[in-house]
């Protein structure tokens, strides 16, 4: 007799290696199991996974190119492999809250990345213990910050409200032989955590933090 239903469920396997791509417009309400990396090419298209499951092994990576990629508080993020959003530009639209913990894939924006909400409640979370980078990317949606925020390379803009607590780090480090780093806050923010201006391998390159409206808090 058949067995029960299977939800949908696409897995890059090991197998001898080689490259593995993907190259699909993407609407994920099963399973996408990285076990091998994967690019999926996605210029002109979104990838959804709104609530379906990324389940991305050690090791590897899960790398998206170009195009929208959407995620919420309904994605469930397994594993603790990376994911990419590479390709100039891309776009990360967050359906609902998106928080990052320790337990789920290291999120790492590739540069040229614009974060959008859906909503003007529409959060990204950054939990004690995770690191989320910008370099060169722009943040329209709120951003909660309990962890590190590690800015390196060129302008970047939080644009959303900014909000700390007692365990954020903000970083802002000038690297390599000419980089600058700069972070651009639309908007006044209270800093409750540790907020740095430095830099990094003898580069001797500046470190900016521009608030462009509103006063900078230093929280008693």
């Amino acid at each position: 007799s058949a067995g029960p239903a299977l939800a949908g469920f696409i897995i890059a396997l090991v197998g001898t290696g080689g490259n593995r791509t993907l190259n699909a417009q993407l609407d994920n309400q099963g399973t996408f199991d990285i076990d091998q990396s994967l690019s999926v090419t996605n210029a002109s298209r979104t990838l959804k996974s709104n609530v379906g499951t990324l389940d991305v092994a050690s090791g590897q990576t899960l790398t998206t190119n170009n195009g929208t990629t959407e995620l919420g508080s309904s994605s469930v993020l397994l594993g603790s492999g990376t994911l990419v959003l590479a390709g100039n530009p891309s776009t990360l639209t967050l359906t609902s809250d998106l928080t990052l913990t320790t337990t789920k894939p290291t999120l790492r924006l590739g540069g040229n990345v614009t974060v959008n909400g859906a909503t003007a409640t529409d959060d990204l979370i950054v939990e004690p213990g995770v690191t989320l980078q910008l370099d060169n990317d722009v943040v329209n949606a709120a951003l909660v910050n309990q962890g590190t925020l590690l800015v390196l390379r060129n302008s970047s803009t939080i644009n959303g409200a900014l909000t700390t607590s007692g365990t954020s780090l903000i970083r802002v480090r000038g690297e390599g032989g000419t980089d600058q780093s700069v972070l651009t806050v639309a908007n006044g923010f209270t800093n409750n955590g540790l907020l740095e201006l430095t830099a990094s391998n003898g580069s001797g390159e500046g470190a900016t933090l521009n608030v462009t409206s509103g006063t900078l808090t230093n929280a008693a």
